[in-house]
């Protein structure tokens, strides 16, 4: 199985989530996040998800 990037994943499921009927403000929310994760990502030089990086300290939780 070939491996997703992180935007790959991301918006996978983004589909899976508007599939399931959320709500705008909740999707909203949830883009802001992912956004925040790319950008973290990026700095990271990390191209893939991983567990380690989902939990990693140096992501900012609070922006």
């Amino acid at each position: 199985m070939q491996k997703k990037t992180l935007k790959e994943v991301l918006d996978d499921l983004e589909q899976e989530l508007l599939r399931l009927g959320y709500t705008e403000g909740s999707m909203t929310f949830y883009r802001n996040r992912w956004t925040k994760l790319l950008h973290f990502a990026n700095e990271q030089n990390e191209t893939y998800y991983s567990e380690q990086l989902g939990i990693d300290p140096a992501f900012p939780y609070e922006l």
